[in-house]
C-alpha cells in the first residue's frame, strides 16, 4: 500500500512549519514582555527580601523561592501561550486557512511549537540571569546541577506544550483559559515550590502531596 504522505512530503511540511516558526519568534519578540513582567517583579520582591531566612535553616526565602518562579514561568510560557495563541487563531480564521493547504496542519503547528519554544526558552534565559545577578547563590551549586538545566528546561516544554495544544483546540473562550491558569496557580500554593510545605497547615499539606514540590514535605 502506497503511503499517504511519503518522506518528501513530510519532509517539505517539517521545513516550512520550522521557517514559519522561526519568521513567528522574531515577530513576536515585542511580546517578550508580557512572558517576564511579573517573574521580574517576584524577583525584586525577593531582592529585598534576601536577609529573610526559613525558620530552623540557613536558606533565604529567595534561595528557596526562585527555582519554583523560573520553572512556573517556563511552565506557563509553554502551557498558556501556545494554548491563547491557538484560541485566538481558531476565531480570525488562521488556523482554517491552514488546513486548505497540503500538509498545512503539520506545519501549522510545528511552527507555533517551534515559536512558542524559542519564546519561553528566551524568557527562562532572561528571567535566570536576572535572578543570579539580584539573589546569587548560583556560584555554590556544583557544575553538573547547573548544565542539567540543558536538558530539563527542554524536556519541560515538551510536557507542556502538547497539553497547552490540547487546551487551545478544545478551549473556545478566553475566561475558560483563565480558570486553568488560576487552577495551576492554586496548586502551587499547596505544592511547596514556593516555600516550604510543612509551613502550611497539615490537611493542605497532605493535599500537596499529589502535586509536584511536595518532596519538600517532611512528615
Amino acid at each position: 500500500m502506497k503511503p499517504i504522505v511519503n518522506r518528501s512530503q513530510l519532509a517539505v511540511a517539517l521545513q516550512a512549519g520550522f521557517s514559519r516558526g522561526l519568521i513567528e519568534f522574531r515577530n513576536s519578540m515585542n511580546t517578550i514582555g508580557g512572558y517576564i513582567f511579573f517573574p521580574l517583579v517576584a524577583i525584586v520582591v525577593l531582592y529585598f527580601l534576601r536577609d529573610v531566612t526559613i525558620a530552623g535553616s540557613d536558606s533565604s526565602v529567595g534561595s528557596y523561592a526562585i527555582p519554583g518562579i523560573i520553572a512556573l514561568n517556563a511552565i506557563l510560557s509553554g502551557l498558556m501561550g501556545i494554548a491563547s495563541t491557538l484560541m485566538q487563531e481558531k476565531e480570525d480564521g488562521t488556523l482554517l486557512r491552514a488546513q486548505c493547504l497540503p500538509h498545512g496542519t503539520l506545519s501549522y503547528f510545528v511552527g507555533k511549537i517551534v515559536a512558542q519554544s524559542s519564546l519561553a526558552l528566551i524568557a527562562f534565559l532572561i528571567v535566570t540571569t536576572f535572578a543570579v545577578v539580584m539573589l546569587g547563590g548560583v556560584q555554590s551549586e556544583p557544575a553538573w546541577q547547573i548544565l542539567s538545566l540543558l536538558w530539563i528546561v527542554p524536556l519541560g516544554l515538551a510536557a507542556t506544550l502538547p497539553i497547552g495544544v490540547i487546551f487551545g483546540a478544545f478551549l473556545s473562550r478566553p475566561r475558560q483559559l483563565s480558570f486553568i491558569s488560576l487552577a495551576m496557580m492554586a496548586m502551587t500554593v499547596v505544592s511547596g515550590i514556593f516555600y516550604p510545605i510543612t509551613t502550611i497547615p497539615v490537611f493542605v499539606q497532605w493535599l500537596g502531596l499529589g502535586f509536584p514540590g511536595s518532596s519538600h514535605l517532611t512528615v
